[in-house]
């Protein structure tokens, strides 16, 4: 190559660099630009309530294997097992929380909507709290009441921390508590048959409430 045709390629090249170092710098900034709709530098992940966090595996062992004490929302120390015999629609959750947990309920409550009246016996809708410290029968008992749980067909349980912890781990609930006291956790509705057993879990905060009421059916429960 002549030292002329060597000039023309270095003139040409030296502005194609140039371009697609402004266009990378360009693109790293689009994607900070675009990251910060969801997140801000100045958000903190440990202020957020409710932060969503992945469901872990579950546990083969049936619902009523676990043995541990549990109050309900009238105050009534009760076992797993007498929940044996009807089909579960489970949930963890926290009263106090205003954003994530009304959700989920909201959700099982329009799938309890779906069941026909005539098989909402076959039916219970859990809720267990993973804060036993503020969660107290009372507080449950109010806040079944203040979202229209329907007595016969809803139960609200507390226990031992130990046994919260050990039934979110069967059912692979993730769950932590931030500095501030609200919790980070996993948006599960779990459901079992009449036997304990796992038969579907739903994650997210969407919900697609007739396909849940459809594999109802599907699963003959």
């Amino acid at each position: 190559m002549n030292k002329k045709n060597l000039v023309i390629l270095i003139l040409i090249a030296i502005p194609a660099a140039y371009s697609v170092s402004k266009l990378n710098f360009a693109n790293k900034n689009a994607l900070k630009e675009s990251s910060s709709i969801f997140y801000s530098k100045n958000d903190s992940l440990d202020k957020m309530c409710c932060v969503q966090l992945a469901p872990s595996k579950i546990s083969e062992n049936s619902f009523y294997q676990m043995d541990a004490d549990w109050i309900d929302e009238n105050g009534r120390e009760m076992k797993l097992s007498e929940l044996r015999g009807r089909n579960i629609i489970l949930t963890m959750f926290y009263a106090s929380c205003t954003t994530a947990c009304p959700v989920m309920v909201s959700y099982m409550k329009a799938v309890e909507n779906e069941i026909p009246s005539g098989r909402l016996s076959k039916y219970k809708f859990v809720l267990v709290t993973i804060n036993p410290v503020n969660d107290t029968p009372g507080k449950l008992r109010q806040y079944a009441k203040g979202h229209n749980l329907a007595p016969a067909n809803w139960i609200l349980l507390t226990g031992k921390k130990d046994d919260i912890a050990t039934l979110a781990e069967m059912i692979g609930f993730n769950y932590k508590q931030n500095p501030d006291g609200t919790f980070s956790h996993a948006n599960l509705i779990t459901f079992l048959d009449s036997e304990g057993n796992i038969v579907h879990q739903s994650d997210g905060l969407y919900q697609n409430v007739k396909k849940l009421a459809g594999m109802l059916k599907q699963q003959n429960l």
